[in-house]
């Protein structure tokens, strides 16, 4: 009922090995991901019967392409619903659609095959597969 990381190297592969079953080791470029207990991914559902809330969007997005990847997410986010901050010289301008702005200020509930989902895809630059993953893996996850 963890997620460990480990690097992508022959000690890293022997750590995760070494992790006790049942897992599930997912490799992620340099880094290397295990799932353990009831975090452990099922990739027997379609990614199109899942949905998500926003928290869990944001940790598979995290997982799946790491800190950067999960800025990139953020800052297209930002930019669509702008920044409303109390000092006048921090508030940004939003400058999604009144529709976009609806969604990922209201929403709480996301599937992998909405429009906006496909947008947010690519303003933070994962393929489709990697979204795919988001969706697989962040359904497992609990706050």
């Amino acid at each position: 009922m963890s997620i460990q990381r480990f690097q992508n190297t022959e000690s890293g592969r022997a750590e995760a090995d070494a992790v006790s079953d049942p897992k599930h080791v997912w490799v992620n470029g340099r880094d290397l991901v295990v799932f353990t207990g009831e975090d452990i991914p099922d990739f027997s559902v379609p990614v199109g019967d899942i949905t998500l809330s926003k928290w869990q969007l944001m940790t598979g997005i995290l997982t799946v392409g790491g800190q950067p990847k999960l800025a990139a997410a953020n800052a297209y986010i930002r930019g669509i619903v702008g920044v409303d901050a109390k000092d006048p010289a921090d508030q940004i301008a939003g400058t999604g659609t009144p529709a976009q702005k609806v969604m990922w200020i209201h929403c709480d509930k996301f599937t992998r095959y909405m429009v906006y989902i496909n947008q947010l895809r690519v303003g933070a630059g994962l393929t489709n597969n990697e979204m795919d993953d988001v969706f697989r893996i962040g359904v497992a996850q609990v706050p």
